[in-house]
Formats: C-alpha cells, structure tokens, sequence
C-alpha cells in the first residue's frame, strides 16, 4: 500500500432482534468524497441486518457515508450502528541518527617532525569528522609568545624560523562544529 493511503471498512449492524420480516429492502450506504459528492465511491445495497462497504483513502481528503433506505422502503423501529477501521501501511520505525556534535573530538596522534634549514616539516594522523587542524609552536616550553597556524592537511611545512632555536610543537583537530579536541603531545626539535 502506497505512503499516505488507506483502506476503510464501515460497517452496518442491525440490533439483533430484528425481524427480518419488517425491514423491507433495507438500507443502501454509499460513501462520497468531499471533492465531488455527486459521484459514488464505494456502494453496498440491501443491508437487511449487517452489511459493509470497503475503499480506499488518500491521508488529508474528507469522505462522506450516507445511510439510505432503498426504494423509499424505510425500516422502522430498529436499532443500527455504523462502524469504520481503517488499515493502512505500516509505520515505517525511524532511523536512528548519531549526534556527533556530542562526541569528543579525538586527539591527533603520530606527530612527527622533521628538521630543515630554518624549517620545520609537520606530519600526523588525520582525525575523522573534523574540517580543519591547528598548530601551535613557540620557542618556550610553557607556549608563551606562541603562534598558530590553522592547517587542512596532515602534512604542512612551518617556514621563517629561528636558527639554532629549539621550538616547542602540538597539534589539535577542530570539528566542524568548532569544537576542539584536545591538544596532542608536546614535540620539541631544533632548528638549523
């Protein structure tokens, strides 16, 4: 059955005393769409003591049931209830999502360094789920004075050193929702 469909059973029922005898012909249930009341949908005819009528239904439309004695006969002096179901496509569960903006922001890890002339070449191990990195170097141990640069990739070359300077060099990764990871361990190299 297609998304947003349906099928519908009303149902009539007579009280269960009836005497068939004093009926007549019986009652007629026709079901109309409110989009054109003048054209019959679904008909069930002569319900004497129980009768049903089936169709199908689109989610949002309005429809009409209309309970008629046929040919003018009217059953007098009884008791009739008018029930519906409906049945329609099972309810499709739904998908269970990740929210990553909740995780913590992994640590880089395998940093490594490699030492030029006035250059430093910086390698690690790119982080999933992350857009960018930062790199923060300085000459002093406690990061004072530090700079920082904001990379994409795992392998970036620092330039315009001080020669014969030790520096001081972490790496964390930056989600893309801004937040930071934690910052990975300190390397120290010396520049020629």
């Amino acid at each position: 059955m297609a998304p947003n469909t349906g099928r519908i059973t009303a149902t009539l029922n007579c009280d269960p005393d009836t005497d068939v005898n004093d009926v007549g012909d019986g009652w007629d249930v026709s079901v109309y769409s409110a989009s054109d009341i003048n054209t019959e949908i679904a008909k069930e005819e002569w319900i004497i003591t129980k009768g049903s009528v089936r169709f199908n239904v689109v989610k949002g439309r309005t429809y009409y049931i209309y309970v008629h004695s046929y040919h003018y006969s009217f059953p007098e002096g009884y008791t009739y209830q008018l029930a519906t179901s409906f049945k329609g496509p099972k309810a499709t569960p739904a998908k269970k999502t990740t929210n990553t903006s909740k995780k913590p922001v992994k640590m880089v890890t395998g940093v490594s360094l490699k030492v030029k002339k006035k250059k430093i070449n910086i390698r690690f191990k790119l982080v999933s789920n992350v857009s960018k990195y930062q790199i923060m170097y300085s000459t002093k141990k406690s990061f004072k004075n530090k700079k920082v640069v904001t990379v994409r990739s795992g392998n970036v070359t620092i330039k315009k050193l001080k020669r014969k300077k030790t520096y001081f060099i972490r790496v964390r990764a930056i989600s893309k929702n801004g937040k930071a990871g934690a910052w990975s361990v300190v390397k120290k190299v010396r520049v020629k």
